[in-house]
Order: structure tokens, then C-alpha cells, then sequence
């Protein structure tokens, strides 16, 4: 059972997770909201949910920072792609953020302003995709408990130039000519 004390004009909240003691500023002068905000992380707490005070105070550049961090350790070869968008475009429109405060509007809001800005869906949705393993990465760590929906764009750059079937017999010829077999190719 948690309880709620005034410091102040500002109310605080004390609860127990594990046997472990937390305190956090409610951050009201109402009775009412502190002690629903109180009943909310109690009841988070009985469904087993890691609540603590520094739950949901992540903020945007933390979560970047964990996804280069990410694909340093995973040896994924994009890293300075993925550094690159980071400080180009979306590290000036949600700098300063907590990630928790970053809605799915605010999301599109980006995706319509970079499209306008001349970007095309697949550089977009490059940079969406990283704003969604953030979020994967901050859940995994339970640093936040719910994260908004990441609507992808479809992208509409198709291969061209596809071989007919004499042109790639050619080919196949070829192959065969100067390697003495095209298994190795997958012809």
C-alpha cells in the first residue's frame, strides 16, 4: 500500500515494489490526481509491471545512443548510415523529447515534413525504422512500458529492366563459356 504526503504545495507518492521503498514527486498540487496517479502505479504493480521513478523518463537521445550502441555489438554494417540519420533528421525534430511524450501524431508529423522536405519513402522509412528499434530496445530494457505505432510508407521503387527469356539464355551462355559451369552463380 502506498501513501501519498505534501511537501510543499507539491503532493508525493510512496510506494513498494519488492519490498523495495520509491518515492516520486507526483508532480500536482491536487489531492485527487496524486492519489489517482498513486492507484494507477500500484495497480501496474500488481499486474507485474516494473514500475520505478526512472521509468519512463528516457529520453530521445538516450534511446539513439542505445540503438548505435546496438548495432556496434551486433556488427551491423549500417552503423554510420544509421549515425547519419540520426544527426541529420531526426535528432534536430525530437531532440530534448522523453520518449514516452513522442505520440504516434507527432510520428507522422515528422514522416509528412521529411516527405515534403523532397525525401523518398525508402529514406523515410529507413528513418522510421530506427525510431521503432528504439523503442523495441527501451520495451526490452523496461525503460518504458508502451510505445506508439510507427506507421511504415509504402515504397514504390520496383526493379526494372528484367531479362527475357532469349536474353538470359545469352547470359547463361556466357557463364558457362568462361566458369565451366554456373552453379556457383545460381544459373
Amino acid at each position: 500500500m502506498g501513501e501519498l504526503r505534501q511537501r510543499g504545495r507539491i503532493w508525493w507518492m510512496r510506494y513498494y515494489r519488492n519490498g523495495q521503498r520509491f518515492e516520486e514527486s507526483a508532480r500536482t498540487t491536487k489531492y485527487e490526481e496524486a492519489r489517482d496517479q498513486l492507484r494507477r502505479k500500484e495497480g501496474q504493480i500488481a499486474d507485474g509491471v516494473p514500475v520505478s521513478p526512472k521509468t519512463g523518463r528516457l529520453r530521445f537521445e538516450d534511446a539513439m545512443a542505445s540503438v548505435l550502441n546496438d548495432y556496434v555489438i551486433n556488427g551491423r554494417k549500417r552503423h554510420d548510415h544509421a549515425k547519419r540519420r540520426i544527426d541529420l533528421h531526426l535528432t534536430p525534430y525530437f531532440a530534448g523529447r522523453r520518449l514516452t511524450r513522442i505520440t504516434t501524431d507527432q510520428i507522422a508529423a515528422f514522416t509528412a515534413d521529411r516527405l515534403k522536405a523532397g525525401a523518398s519513402a525508402a529514406e523515410v522509412n529507413r528513418e522510421l525504422a530506427i525510431i521503432k528499434r528504439a523503442y523495441s530496445l527501451a520495451t526490452k530494457a523496461s525503460r518504458i512500458h508502451s510505445r506508439p505505432y510507427v506507421a511504415m510508407l509504402a515504397e514504390h521503387n520496383t526493379r526494372k529492366g528484367f531479362l527475357e527469356p532469349s536474353q538470359f539464355a545469352a547470359v547463361k551462355a556466357i557463364c558457362r563459356r568462361r566458369f565451366n559451369r554456373c552453379s556457383s552463380l545460381g544459373i
